[in-house]
C-alpha cells in the first residue's frame, strides 16, 4: 500500500472526524468519578490518621493519671480509702469555742447573734 492509500483508509475510519459527544462525555464522567474516589480515600486516610491520633492520646492520658494515682495511694486520705477530715482555721476554732453548743459560726453569724442577744435584753 501506497502512502495516499493509507491517508484514505484512516479518513474512512473517522480519525480527523470530531470527537463523539457521547464519548466526550463519558471520558468527562469517569474523570469525574475517578477524582471524587480519590478525594474520598484522601479523606478517610486523613480521617483515620486523626482518630489513631486522639486514641493515641486518650490512652497516654488514662496511663498518666493511673501512674500519678499508683503514686500518691496514701498520700492523699481520699486515695487511700479513708474520709477526709475537715482542718479548721485558729479563727474557725475560736469561734466554735465562743459559740454555743460548739458551733462553728462565721463572723455574720456571730453579729447577728450579738444583736439579737442584744436587743433582747
Amino acid at each position: 500500500m501506497s502512502s495516499p492509500a493509507r491517508a484514505e483508509g484512516i479518513s474512512d475510519v473517522g480519525i480527523d472526524a470530531a470527537p463523539d459527544p457521547v464519548v466526550a462525555a463519558a471520558f468527562a464522567v469517569a474523570v469525574v468519578l475517578l477524582v471524587v474516589c480519590t478525594g474520598g480515600m484522601g479523606y478517610i486516610a486523613f480521617r483515620e490518621a486523626l482518630d489513631r491520633a486522639e486514641e493515641t492520646k486518650a490512652r497516654e492520658e488514662e496511663e498518666r493519671q493511673e501512674r500519678v494515682i499508683t503514686a500518691n495511694k496514701g498520700k492523699f486520705t481520699a486515695a487511700a480509702g479513708k474520709p477526709k477530715v475537715a482542718k479548721l482555721t485558729p479563727s474557725q476554732i475560736a469561734a466554735a469555742e465562743a459559740g454555743e453548743g460548739g458551733e462553728s459560726l462565721n463572723r455574720r453569724e456571730r453579729r447577728r447573734r450579738e444583736r439579737e442577744s442584744t436587743s433582747s435584753q
